[in-house]
């Protein structure tokens, strides 16, 4: 099983890429980390997608140069996207 250790260095590597990326813009914005670490818990195939995804566009070479500003700006991204899903679950539950 040779390829079995590739992909779980993929899947490692990717979760805690995207989770840097996204807790990055949440500490930013008053998110304190305990409730970081509640929120990657409950959107763990979002982070994980996004990080796999930020991760392999980065092994190719010189991609970072045009890539990087990108996958800072989905990291904040996603932040509103939450931000935006308990806007409108409050509003609903009022």
């Amino acid at each position: 099983f040779p390829m079995l250790g590739q992909i779980a260095l993929l899947l490692f590597a990717g979760y805690r890429y995207g989770f840097s990326l996204i807790s990055s813009a949440c500490n930013y914005h008053g998110m304190s980390w305990q409730e970081i670490r509640v929120w990657s818990h409950k959107n763990h195939g979002r982070i994980l997608g996004f990080g796999i995804t930020s991760y392999i566009l980065l092994l190719i070479p010189f991609a970072i140069l045009f890539v990087l500003p990108g996958i800072t700006l989905g990291g904040i991204l996603l932040y509103h996207d939450y931000q935006e899903e308990q806007k409108s679950l409050s509003s609903k539950n009022s």
